[in-house]
Order: structure tokens, then sequence, then C-alpha cells
């Protein structure tokens, strides 16, 4: 296959005839009328100097802003960066971030990915699980001014931005605090009090959803099935246990309390642990693509 570096001592006129008496010598298709793929990957991959620059330069025009979803984008990022020749791949992974928009760039940018795979696959389950609730607004209303904060119903919103934009904890909106939410249960209880419910014991047999990363010899004869997702605007890691009765999520993550009550746990061994009181909380779970709300948990700790 002949090269072609685009210097002015080359001419393309030249460089199309050899590749065709290439694909010709190769039984490789070409034309309007054949699939495009092989024959354009071929030249492009022969494209050296200043002619595989052009690449180059197009990549870093590549903007997720100019594709109607990340998919799209993600899709023309792979398309060109597998015709870019001695690139690392850390190169590959911050190009790659560098289109993204902000949100998703920081999320990102956080993980210090050392491949594109890794990255990408981040990427699209970040927007699967945190931009739902904007693309519906955006399909159902042609929003003039952009809104410093959308608050919808599969939106995470962090402690740190109720704080900053003076949210409800609970329900996420302006005007009034935790203490006063008008959407939540009458039976709430500040965290930390079992208000008069000390005599009630509930037994845990197993483990369903736990957002704690376990190692799997912890976990004797247990079938996991392991899922990266999100709740509370954090990624967590999602163990389904297909023999279990009850959720369980690490202290710290939830936001949504409902009331304290206390627990005693059934261990895998049999043994039961001593009965405290426990957080019980209802959130907003997102995994595999799916987006589970009022997800009942019990705040524990492995």
């Amino acid at each position: 296959m002949p090269k072609f570096s685009g210097t002015k001592d080359d001419d393309v006129a030249d460089y199309l005839f050899s590749a065709k008496l290439y694909f010709e010598s190769k039984n490789i298709k070409y034309g309007a009328d054949s699939p495009q793929q092989r024959p354009l990957s071929l030249l492009v991959a022969n494209l050296k100097g200043p002619a595989a620059a052009w690449y180059r330069e197009y990549l870093l025009l590549l903007r997720q802003n100019n594709f109607t979803c990340l998919e799209d984008y993600v899709s023309a990022f792979r398309h060109i960066i597998c015709k870019v020749e001695e690139m690392s791949d850390i190169d590959k992974v911050m190009h790659f971030q560098k289109g993204l928009v902000v949100e998703i760039k920081q999320e990102v940018k956080l993980r210090q990915f050392r491949n594109t795979t890794d990255a990408i696959s981040f990427a699209l389950m970040y927007d699967r699980t945190h931009a739902l609730g904007s693309r519906r607004t955006n399909s159902s209303h042609h929003v003039e001014e952009p809104t410093p904060l959308e608050i919808g119903s599969s939106r995470f919103v962090s402690r740190e931005e109720c704080l900053r934009s003076n949210l409800c904890f609970y329900c996420k909106e302006p005007g009034h605090r935790l203490a006063t939410c008008p959407k939540r249960p009458a039976r709430n209880n500040p965290r930390g009090s079992s208000h008069n419910r000390d005599d009630h014991v509930e037994v845990i047999n197993s483990l369903q959803l736990n957002m704690v990363s376990l190692d799997a010899k912890l976990l004797p004869n247990r079938e996991l099935l392991r899922f990266e997702g999100a709740m509370s605007g954090q990624a967590v890691q999602v163990l389904i246990d297909s023999g279990a009765e009850r959720n369980i999520v690490r202290p710290g993550i939830a936001q949504h309390y409902v009331e304290a009550t206390k627990v005693t746990v059934e261990r895998f061994d049999g043994t039961t642990t001593p009965a405290r009181t426990a957080q019980q909380c209802l959130e907003t779970v997102c995994f595999d693509g799916r987006v589970f709300n009022d997800v009942s948990l019990i705040e524990w700790e492995v």
C-alpha cells in the first residue's frame, strides 16, 4: 500500500491511482457502490506527516456539544482515534475527556483513567444515570435561557449543591429547609433518633443491594451480581444477592431518611448481631441503565 505525506513533492492523484491498483490486486471493492469502511481505513492508515496531522487536528475540534447525544460523540471519537498512530493511551483519554460536557468531564478527570475503554464506559454510565431528567425536560420544553440548576426525579443533587443553591436536602427544591419539607413523610425522625421505637426489632436475613465494594472471599457460597451504579450523586458498586430479603447501604451515602429502628442482622454463618439502632431511608438507585425510585435501604456498616 502506498504512503502519502501531503508535502509539496507528493501528488495526491498518484497516491489515489496507486491505491486503486492496490485495492484491485487485493480484490478490495471500492467506489460509490461498495462499502467504504475498509478502503477508507486503508487510505487514512497510510497517511504520514502533515497529511496524518489532519486527523489529529480534527480530533482536537471534536466536542460532545456538537452531537445530539453522548453515544454519537463516542462513535465519532472511536472512528477517528483508531486512525491516529503513535498516540499514548493517556493522550487518547485526555482528548476524549476534553471534548465532553463540563459535568461529565469533571467526573472522568477525577477518576484518572489510564485507557479510553474505561473512560468511555464510565462516561456513558454517568450520562445515563445523571442526565435522564434534563433530557426529558429538553425534549418537552424549549428553554430560551439556561437555568442555574435543573432538578428532576432522576437528577442527583449533592449536599454541596444544596448548600450552594439553598435547596432542601430532602426534595432538592428551593424555598424551605429539611425540617419543614412538605414532601417529607410525617413520620420522619432526625438521624440517630429512635423516637419510641426501641422495642421494635427487625431481622434481616440476608443482603440484597449493597453499595459497599466487598471482597468475594468474605461472602462464601454466595452468587453475587456486581454493577457500577450511582446514588445520591455518588458512584457506587451495587452487589445483588438473589436470595436476599432486605437492602442495606454504607453509612454516609444516603440522604432521605425515613425513620430509626432497632435492627439485628443474621450473618451468613447463621449467627446474629446484637440489636442496634439503624436508619431507614428511601433513595433512587441507578445501575445497568435502569433507574429504581424509592428503594428502601437500611444504613449498616459492613
